[in-house]
Order: structure tokens, then C-alpha cells, then sequence
């Protein structure tokens, strides 16, 4: 912000130069004005504008709300079973499809792969307990292990956060007119414009929360392999109890795959909570077509209206820490949501010229309809409004 005052300021002083060098016949119908005067002005000109200047967009305004089965997988308890918190997703990644579309598949007791033989059988299999062989069903049991986790947390953590700011920006644009009546008190011109709004804080929040309880559950997938008495050729049998290949032949696909609950861990407490910082930045173009009607030589209304297309980064850091005990377990991370705007400008403003080249332009503008941007950043979800107004300042320079 402090770069864009200084650089409206190096510009207002070059005005004033500007102004301090004019004599009185370069700023035509300064007493009188006619409608003759307006034509005047409009002479050794080809229309064109270029301008330079600034905007204050607001309220750009973010919510985010903690979501508590953000927990899950996150923090189990402090000594938990073997596998228990890899997801469901990661364990049927590897145990694949329970069919011939599979290569291998490794359970939390084993695993079963292909042999250089094929066929539906093969021999390329280990188990880690003879436990897992049922010789009444005459069948082989893999399993495989995943937690789940449901958090409960404080009520003060389950109230959303938020905030409003505003965002500063620099414009550039170039227009041109294309229509002017006869005695120069209407023109039409088009115009094509950029803004850049460097990095802004969109919102900071930290939260913390006491006694909140959390519950832990055991799922097991079961794959049984139908294995007949070997046809004889038991498998051999390992000094840990199990069994270790290349193994007597054994059916590549399971004949059923199973999912339940294994076990539900008692309900554990804990303390915590979680931090969030959100910033933005933003870029538009802009197409107008800009009406002006002439009060008097030096003074005119504008207005504006045209369709602007935007390109939002929001960028976020955010973590979480739980408390158990005496331990403590903390993560953080960042994320980025990125967005494509497209809306419509409607704007008024008024316009000052200080001579037959230079002037100064005030705007205010409204862009519909009003657009905002999801936010993730882990454990929170939200979303930031985009400004719907603008207010700007625009050094202008005719040629």
C-alpha cells in the first residue's frame, strides 16, 4: 500500500509540473464556453488515453470452519496395534481386487503373488501363522488392518472464524474514442485494462480446545483362499510358525473377501487445536465501453460498463496439535486454491482536466455477480468472498 500512495504521489507531482508549464491559450475556452469549445478541446488529438493509477477493491471477506473429522488418521492414540491407522484406501491398494487382474497383494500376515507359471495357482505365496489355515474348511485366511477415527472437540473450536479486508491495488489502460457528437459535449470510448493486487492477509486465526474425546475403531478385510488338502504337499512350516515359500500350489484369487469391525479401542481424551493463515493475490483484465458527457471544458461524468476476467491465488498455512497425557502430537502443511473470475463491470465516476493533456479521473465501480473461492487448508474448509467495489484514482494522459 505504501508503494501505491508513493507512486500516486510521484505522479500528482509530475501533474503539477505538468500544469506549471501550460500557459493559458494551451487550455482552450478557459472563460467562456460554447459549444464550439468542446470541438476546440478535442483538436491535435486522436482520441487516445492513456492511463495509470490506482484501486481500493473491497470487502473481501473469508470464513473457515474447523471440520473435526479433520482428526481422522491424524492422531491416533499414542500406542496404537500394527497398521491401525493406515486407511482403508492404502490397504486396498495393496491387496488389490481379489481377482486375476492382480499381481500381488500384501496383507498385514502374508502376501500371495504371481509364479512364473500361471494358470490360477500359484507358488510364490508366504503366511506368518499356521494359525491362518483351517484344515476342517480346508482354506487360507489373509488379513489386513485399517483405523478409524471419530473426534469430538470443544465447542469453541467448532465456531467458525472469520474476517474482512480490502485489497490495493495498480491499473493500467488504454482507450480510445470512437464516437463524439457534434459539439463535443458526448463521446463513447472503449478501453482495454489490467490490475494487479499484490499479496494480501485475508485472515489469521488460532484455536484451542479442552477435554475433547476421540474414538478408535479396528476394520480387518479377510481374503480366504480355498487350498483342498494341497493335494497332499503340505507346506513347509518355518521356525516362527509359519509358512515360507516357493509353497505348495495355492489358488491365486480368493474364493471370498470379507470386511467388518474388528475391535473398538476404549474412548481416549485429549486437549488441542488448530492455527490458519490465508492470503491472496489478484490479477484482472478488463474490455469497457467508457460514456463521458462534458459539464464544462475542464470537468466530465463517466461512466463505465464491461466485463472483467480475474485470476485469484489464495495461498494457506495451516496446522493442528492434540495433546495427550504428556505427549503431544503436532502437524502443519500449506495448500493453494486457485480460481478463474469472470464478471461484469458497472461503474460512475468523474473526470478533471487540467489541460488539453492531462487530467485526473475518480471512479467508483460495482462487479456482478458477487463471486467467491473455497478454501481448504487442513484441518479448516471456508471460503473468501471476492470485493464487489472498487474505488480508484487515474492519471490520464491524451494523445
Amino acid at each position: 500500500m505504501k508503494q501505491i500512495i508513493g507512486f500516486m504521489a510521484v505522479m500528482a507531482a509530475g501533474v503539477v509540473f505538468a500544469q506549471a508549464q501550460s500557459t493559458p491559450e494551451s487550455i482552450p475556452g478557459a472563460a467562456a464556453v460554447d459549444s464550439g469549445a468542446f470541438v476546440e478541446a478535442g483538436k491535435g488529438s486522436d482520441g487516445w488515453k492513456l492511463l495509470i493509477g490506482a484501486d481500493y477493491r473491497f470487502p473481501f471477506k473469508t470464513k473457515m470452519q474447523m471440520r473435526t473429522d479433520r482428526y481422522d488418521a491424524a492422531y491416533p492414540p499414542f500406542v496404537p496395534p500394527q497398521n491401525m491407522f493406515r486407511s482403508r484406501d492404502e490397504v486396498l491398494a495393496d491387496i488389490g481386487n481379489g481377482d486375476a487382474s492382480d499381481e500381488r497383494r500384501d496383507y498385514d500376515n502374508g502376501y500371495v503373488a504371481e509364479d512364473s507359471a500361471g494358470g490360477g495357482y500359484t507358488w510364490n505365496w508366504e503366511a506368518d501363522s499356521t494359525d491362518q489355515h483351517d484344515p476342517a474348511a480346508e482354506t487360507l485366511t489373509f488379513d489386513s488392518f485399517y483405523g478409524v477415527t471419530e473426534a469430538q472437540i470443544g465447542a469453541r473450536a467448532a465456531d467458525p472464524v472469520d474476517d474482512r479486508t480490502g485489497m490495493a491495488g495498480v491499473s493500467f489502460d488504454l482507450s480510445r474514442d470512437f464516437w463524439r457528437s457534434e459539439d463535443g459535449r458526448f463521446s463513447l470510448a472503449g478501453s482495454a485494462g489490467a490490475s494487479y493486487f499484490p499479496e494480501r492477509s485475508l485472515l489469521s486465526a488460532r484455536q484451542s480446545f479442552a477435554a475433547g474425546t476421540y474414538r478408535s475403531e479396528v476394520w480387518r478385510i479377510s481374503d480366504v483362499y480355498d487350498v483342498g488338502n494341497w493335494g497332499g504337499n503340505l507346506p513347509d512350516v518355518t521356525v516362527g510358525g509359519g509358512y515360507s515359500g516357493p509353497n505348495a500350489l495355492l489358488p491365486f484369487s480368493p474364493s471370498d473377501r470379507s470386511e467388518g469391525l474388528y475391535e473398538t479401542l476404549a474412548d481416549e481424551t485429549f486437549d488441542g487445536g488448530a492455527w490458519v493463515k490465508s492470503e491472496m493475490w489478484l490479477v484482472e483484465g478488463r474490455l469497457c465501453l467508457m460514456p463521458e458527457w462534458r459539464l464544462s471544458e475542464r470537468f466530465s461524468l463517466l461512466g463505465n460498463i464491461g466485463v472483467a476476467f480475474g485470476y485469484a491465488r489464495i495461498s494457506s498455512r495451516s496446522g493442528s496439535w492434540m495433546t495427550q497425557n504428556t505427549a503431544t502430537a503436532a502437524r502443519a502443511g500449506s495448500s493453494r486454491d486457485d480460481a478463474f473470475i469472470v464478471q461484469a463491470i458497472l461503474g460512475v465516476g468523474a473526470r478533471y482536466a487540467f489541460n488539453d493533456r492531462i487530467g485526473l479521473s475518480l471512479t467508483g465501480e460495482a462487479r456482478v455477480p458477487n463471486k467467491s473461492v473455497d478454501i481448504t487448508a487442513d484441518p479448516y474448509e471456508g471460503e473468501v468472498e471476492l470485493g464487489t467495489w472498487s474505488v480508484g484514482a487515474r492519471i490520464e494522459y491524451c494523445f
